[in-house]
Parts: structure tokens; sequence; C-alpha cells
């Protein structure tokens, strides 16, 4: 009776975490659609031909791939995965030019040919769709698009033979485990503490819109002009991209208690280096001076200005306005004045291409 009860409790347990998993993400939009899939009759289904095609199409919004944030021309990847999630077989093409379909809206379509030798063996077989670079941290996810192949079997029987498979490792499970019930106890005490933590840290991360490790910025971010990001974090931002581009980077000055410092920074938010060529034994070294202006308003000319002031010791000096644009006045006096040569203007178009093909890629 008392392993009666433990089970229930499990079972409880699992259904929380299950749900921490597939809550946040259970109304976004798809970045892959499908339109239908064919099967041979050597896997039990309707003749068709002797190859498995699966028809589908990739989502666009204002020439970009739905979630993704790329552009059209990436190619399309399928890979094929067995029920014990080895990779079995990979396939890309080259994607097919933008249509505007009424009912879909914008896409690109596709269609996938999987030779039916490709799978080996009686099994469920996963087929993942990848717009883009394949990236394992898509699957399952609303960034990739998934479709089942199952060889001498059924979706009901394989369903079946998995659930025998789950309750044989869950007896399995219990006849090894102490007989002590106050162990059983504490063990499932702590379970369930780390199932409901992770499904309270996935829902604060999700709602923070970090879906990545990489800084916590998402497409979302970009679109809604860095909302929930101040002025430090757009610094840390501009350092993070100089650094996927293979710089050394440093925010901010150093006081001379070794303290790094971001208000008295001369004009220059971050500076960055990289070696550029050798001559001989000698490396030379680029080094940028970078202007953050994370502002609503367009940069104007005395700002700019300003951090040309100090530019004497850079190679290169970069103005980034995160949010916004430059006034007229500055782009004028880049094209008239001769030491504005090695001024670069980012505006905030410029900077979230540059995030993209860089840090969410």
């Amino acid at each position: 009776m008392f392993k009666f009860y433990v089970k229930i409790i499990l079972c409880f347990v699992l259904a929380v975490s299950m749900i921490g998993l597939m809550i946040p993400s259970a109304f976004a939009e798809n970045t892959i659609g499908f339109d239908f899939i064919h099967y041979p009759t050597g896997l039990d289904f309707p003749i068709i031909q002797d190859t498995v095609i699966i028809n589908g199409h990739v989502k666009f919004e204002n020439d970009k791939a739905v979630g993704l944030g790329i552009g059209p021309g990436y190619q399309i990847t399928a890979q094929v995965f067995s029920s014990d999630d080895k990779l079995v077989y990979t396939q890309s093409k080259k994607s097919n030019p933008l249509e505007n379909v009424s009912s879909l809206g914008t896409i690109s379509k596709f269609a996938i040919w999987i030779p039916s030798e490709e799978f080996t063996k009686p099994d469920r077989y996963s087929v993942y769709i990848f717009y883009g670079p394949p990236e394992s941290s898509f699957k399952n996810t609303q960034y990739s698009g998934l479709q089942y192949v199952f060889v001498g079997t059924d979706p009901t029987s394989f369903q079946e033979k998995l659930n025998r498979e789950q309750q044989s490792q869950i007896g399995t499970t219990f006849a090894t485990t102490p007989q002590d019930a106050e162990s059983y106890i504490w063990i499932l005490v702590i379970i369930f503490i780390i199932a409901i933590t992770g499904f309270i840290a996935r829902t604060i991360y999700q709602n923070r819109r970090s879906r990545t490790k990489r800084f916590g910025l998402s497409e979302e971010d970009l679109r809604n002009n860095f909302r929930r990001f101040n002025e430090d974090d757009a610094e840390d931002l501009v350092k993070l991209l100089f650094e996927k581009k293979g710089y050394d980077t440093k925010v901010g000055v150093e006081s001379k208690s070794g303290e790094i410092k971001r208000s008295g920074d001369f004009g220059i938010d971050v500076r960055a280096t990289i070696s550029t060529k050798r001559i001989g034994f000698i490396t030379k070294k680029e080094k940028l001076g970078i202007q953050v202006k994370h502002w609503e308003n367009n940069v104007g000319f005395d700002d700019a200005a300003k951090t040309m002031g100090v530019s004497e010791e850079y190679d290169k000096v970069i103005i980034v306005s995160t949010k916004a644009d430059f006034t007229h006045q500055v782009y004028e006096n880049k094209k008239e004045r001769k030491n504005w040569k090695k001024l670069e203007l980012w505006n905030s178009e410029k900077f979230k291409d540059e995030l993209r093909k860089y840090v969410l890629r």
C-alpha cells in the first residue's frame, strides 16, 4: 500500500515537471509548418512511393523567419533520430524563394525526400526540420518542425511498448530503493522541491525573454527595441558582441584603486582590440573605441563631436545608437570632416543586424 502512494506522488512530481517545460512556449508561433507527409508501403502505410516525403514551409514576417530573425536563402536541414536519440540520417537543401499564400502569409516551401532504406529497423523515428544552421537546442521548440515516422509499428503499439518499459523501470527502481519509509518520504520531498524550483525558474526565465544562454537575448528584445535593458546592460551587450567577433574587450575605465568605473570614461564606453596582421615577429593590433548611446532620441552633433575629441589613440571609433539613429548633421559632418573618416555610425538597425549575425545565431 505504501508503494502505491509513493507511485502516485512520483507521477504528480513528473507531471509538474512536464508542465514547467511545456507552458512557457505553448503559445509561441512556430517557424516551421507542415502541409502533408507521404509514407511508402514498406513502412506499413498507404502506397505512395518508395520514399518518405515531407512537404512544409518556413513562415516569414517582414522578410525574416518567424522567431529566428534571419532572412531568406538559408538551407533547410532534415535530421532523423531513432527513439534512443541517435542521429541516423541528415539532409540539407537550399530553400525556395518567398511567396505569399493568402491562408498562410509569406512562406518559403520545401519538400524533403528520405529514402525508406534509411529507416533500418522497426522504431519510431523523429524527423526534425531546421531553417538555417541546425542547432540541437532548437529541437522540440517552436524554432524547428517535428514529424514522426513509425516503421514496423504504429503510434498506439509504440506508446504501449514505451509504457511497459517505463513501468518496468519504475518497478526496478522501487525494488532497489531502501525499505525505510522515512527514506522514501525524504527522497520524494527533495524531488518535489527540485521540480517546483525548476518550474518557477523556467517560468521567470521565459517571462524575461531569456531563451538562450547568450546574455539572455532573444529576437523579442530586438523587436521591442531593448525595452528591458538599461544603459549598463546596453554597454555589456556591445561588449559581448565584439567578443563574439573575436575582440578583447573592456567596459569603462580602471580607477587608481583598480575598480572599473563606467562614469568618467572620457567618451568611450567599450575598448576593443584585435590582432589584424603579423609583420615578421610583430603582430599589429587594431584598437577600437566604442561609445554606446542607449537613447530614445537620435544622437546629435555635440555628442558625436565630444566622442571624436578623445579619439586620437584609437584606429577606429564606433558610436552605437542602440534604440534610435543619428541626426542629419552628424551624417553630414562624417562626410565632410577629414578627422571623422575613422568614425563608424551604427544606428539601431545596424546594431540589431550585427547581434543577429554574431550573438543570436
